[in-house]
């Protein structure tokens, strides 16, 4: 099975084992632990973004600016590939499935583990829709 990594950055695992939970988050219990494996990105799967103007709300003195967000469809998605599973954001699967494209070969990091200062690190697991 090929894993190809539609993120903007390296997506690590490790295993469940070497993390503990702490305050609803999942941290590494020694901060030297190393990740399983580490997969390179090796491209980039983004979701359109649409926006409206949505109006204004005051804050203290003065008015910012509000906008309606829609996302649309993904954007530097590959057709589904034999024995290839892409690594992709959730807004992307989301969007994907949306648009009507089968999703089974699209994994969702899951299980984030993050750092003491709460930066996320790498992963536990994956997800799918």
């Amino acid at each position: 099975m090929d894993l190809v990594n539609l993120t903007p950055h390296a997506v690590v695992l490790y295993e469940r084992g070497a993390c503990e939970e702490v305050g609803g988050r999942l941290v590494l219990k020694n901060k030297s632990a190393r990740g399983f494996v580490s997969i390179p990105s090796s491209g980039l799967s983004r979701v359109r973004l649409g926006e409206e103007d949505h109006g204004a709300i005051k804050i203290g003195k003065r008015f910012v600016p509000l906008t309606k967000m829609e996302y649309g469809e993904p954007v530097g998605l590959p057709e589904k590939r034999e024995n290839t599973m892409f690594i992709v954001s959730a807004i992307t699967a989301t969007a994907a499935a949306k648009s009507g494209r089968e999703t089974d070969d699209l994994l969702i990091p899951a299980g984030v583990v993050r750092d003491e200062r709460g930066i996320v690190i790498g992963c536990t697991k994956f997800a799918v829709l």
